[in-house]
């Protein structure tokens, strides 16, 4: 409510002043009120506004109304407010430009590296400019060790369009350089960095352009990374043509061959190159796979009665029984080829097994053999010529071909229907 009061008394002072026709000029105590920030007025703004027609709460009296300049007394304890500062006079100097490019770091404790820095005083527009800088520094310290790199948001880079000036694109022949000191010896070395720039003025003929400072970082062997700015640095430029008393248009340059990057072409040539690979590949895996080492088959086994009856047949058919030099051997044949029969049809190796094995085997055999003991003298009989000196007569032989004959058609499966005629003619 006070401030409110306030207010209205400084409306009522204005009203009044304009109905006196003087020019409304609040004093600098009257307006105190708006410029403190506590929400009670100070003790000299109210006694102030009062001035026009009235006493201040404080007892104090308050001199000079409203239509003063400014300068009324204050009594009753309230400190007159300090009038506002006068401006201060504009400097000739403030014309140059201050560069914000560049904050220099040094960390605590740590020396500056001296820094020799040589920049050419004049140039030509669109043409680079080589700023070279010779730094000496400690053994352990490294100059931009990660190389000359600035980010688009770094405050360089605003500065440096301010200034008309650019960076020399790096893949270009002005590219940062920077010499490293090979061999270490001693407390200091020293670096050389060479930065390009180019100027480009927005207006012709010639232009002064400054260079605002440049950022090094140079890092200490504990690890941290100090800054160092290079001065400002003015060159003036001219025109390319301004040594040039009447310049002359000159006609365009010979052609040069142009190369663009045919990227169909090159995705075919790439496709095409990938397509004829794996068709190689391709062709030798089918190559290894058709030549591949392949299991034949094994023909499908004869029956072991069919085997039997075909040999003995064959043996029958041979001669041998005509032939007394040679009866040894067929009734030597007819036993084998009984004894491999009974192995096969049983199930155990009958070549290599004795007599009394194939007894053994045959006796475990269930159902039993039909007509065993055809077998047993069968085996017997063999035995006895084989062992001793008695010789075959062809009667023999042909007895022990026909009972062969009959062993393996006695022991053939019901359900074999390949019957030998000479089988059936012997067993009747």
């Amino acid at each position: 409510m006070r401030r409110f009061a306030a207010w209205l008394l400084v409306l009522l002072a204005l009203v009044a002043s304009v109905a006196h026709g003087q020019p409304a000029e609040p004093s600098a105590t009257a307006t105190a009120p708006s410029a403190a920030p506590s929400a009670v007025p100070s003790a000299s703004a109210i006694p102030a506004v009062e001035g026009a027609g009235g006493k201040n709460e404080g007892g104090g009296k308050a001199e000079g109304g409203a239509g003063g300049t400014g300068g009324g007394k204050a009594e009753g304890g309230a400190a007159p407010k300090a009038a506002a500062p006068e401006p201060e006079p504009k400097n000739d100097d403030d014309d140059d430009p201050t560069f914000t490019a560049c904050e220099e770091y040094i960390p605590k404790g740590a020396t500056r590296p001296m820094m020799e820095e040589r920049f050419p005083a004049t140039g030509i527009s669109g043409h680079a400019l080589k700023l070279e800088l010779v730094i000496t520094h400690g053994a352990g310290e490294t100059v931009m060790p990660e190389g000359f790199s600035l980010k688009e948001d770094d405050h360089f880079f605003p500065a440096l369009r301010e200034s008309h000036l650019a960076l020399a694109d790096f893949k270009g022949h002005a590219a940062p350089v920077i010499s490293r000191p090979e061999n270490k010896q001693g407390a200091t070395a020293t670096t050389t960095v060479q930065l390009y720039f180019v100027g480009l003025p927005p207006d012709p003929g010639r232009q002064p352009l400054t260079l605002p400072p440049v950022p090094i970082s140079v890092a200490r062997a504990n690890g941290q990374v100090m800054t160092m700015c290079t001065r400002p640095h003015t060159v003036v430029l001219e025109d390319p043509i301004a040594n040039e008393p009447d310049p002359k248009v000159k006609p365009n340059p010979p052609p040069r061959p142009q190369r663009e990057e045919w990227v169909l072409a090159k995705q075919i040539a790439q496709i095409a190159l990938a397509s004829l690979a794996l068709g190689v590949l391709l062709a030798y895996l089918f190559t290894r796979w058709r030549n591949r080492p392949r299991e034949i088959p094994e023909p499908p086994k004869e029956l072991p009665w069919v085997a039997a009856m075909r040999e003995l047949d064959a043996l029958r058919e041979s001669g041998m029984l005509d032939d007394e030099e040679r009866l040894d051997d067929l009734f030597d044949l007819v036993d084998h080829c009984t004894r491999r029969y009974l192995g096969e049809r049983y199930g155990f190796d009958g070549l290599e097994s004795t007599t009394e094995e194939i007894r053994s085997f045959l006796s475990r055999v269930r159902p039993p053999v039909v007509d065993g003991d055809r077998v047993d003298k069968f085996l017997s009989d063999t035995d006895l010529v084989k062992y001793t000196d008695m010789r075959p007569r062809r009667e023999d032989c042909a007895d022990v071909l026909d009972r062969a004959e009959i062993i393996v058609a006695k022991t053939t499966p019901a359900y074999a229907n390949e019957a030998k005629p000479s089988a059936t003619k012997g067993a009747a």
